[in-house]
């Protein structure tokens, strides 16, 4: 594209002059499709996810639900990753065997 440099500055400068909420509320107005790069605090919080169930507690940690939830077979998060290095011991041993 040509100019992307100089798209991005004007782009650029432009937002950060803003409040997140002008910046929406001026694309929304402008037709602009626009939406906020969320961190993980803000997905766990988000009112919209909650109210879907998008998000769920497994064992004390908040993680994605199963999104396509199907009428016959809805599907669910039963358990929480196994911690970090649980499982080294266990496969440092069946490599050696």
């Amino acid at each position: 594209m040509a100019n992307r440099e100089l798209i991005d500055q004007i782009v650029g400068d432009w937002v950060g002059e803003r409040t997140l909420e002008q910046v929406l509320d001026e694309a929304e107005r402008a037709e602009v499709a626009v939406a906020p790069v969320y961190t993980m605090t803000d997905v766990v919080n988000d009112p919209h996810l909650r109210e879907r169930n998008a998000i769920v507690d497994v064992d004390g940690v908040p993680m994605q639900n199963v999104i396509a939830r199907l009428s016959e077979t809805p599907g669910s998060i039963r358990f929480a990753a196994r911690a970090l290095g649980e499982d080294t011991e266990a496969v440092i041993a069946e490599l050696n065997d």
